[in-house]
């Protein structure tokens, strides 16, 4: 009767918790769960931000496009925050940024042509994640 008593009371503490090797692997599994997660979200914001700054080059040209229109080659992209004639193209100066914060260049070439430069997620012109727009 008492080994029956004993039995019972053991079965009765391990039915209600877990034991911390229970626990342990649990917050393993979860911690594992976690860097996957962040991992691709962190890869899908960078892919997002290259794809913002490709369509805000695509904007600038064709802002830098109408500008040409009516006032002739721009020397600088503030420019078309205040053109000699119309309204301003670009809005604020902000939009002149790239999604990382750095001035998005422009480089005048032969005959009307030219070319829009954001550094990319480096921060540094000439490097490989350069992304840019030419006309």
């Amino acid at each position: 009767m008492l080994k029956q008593r004993t039995i019972r009371n053991r079965k009765n503490r391990l039915e209600k918790g877990l034991t911390l090797i229970e626990v342990m692997i649990v917050i393993a599994i979860l911690g594992l769960l976690a860097t996957v997660v962040v991992v691709n979200v962190v890869g899908q914001l960078d892919d997002a931000k290259v794809d913002v700054a490709d369509a805000k080059l695509t904007q600038i040209q064709n802002a830098v496009t109408a500008y040409r229109i009516k006032n002739g080659s721009p020397n600088d992209l503030k420019q078309l925050l205040n053109p000699k004639r119309g309204t301003p193209l670009i809005k604020k100066e902000q939009d002149l940024l790239d999604p990382w914060d750095n001035e998005i260049i422009y480089k005048k070439g032969k005959r009307n042509s030219y070319t829009l430069i954001s550094k990319g997620p480096d921060g540094q012109i000439g490097t490989e994640d350069d992304i840019k727009k030419e006309n």
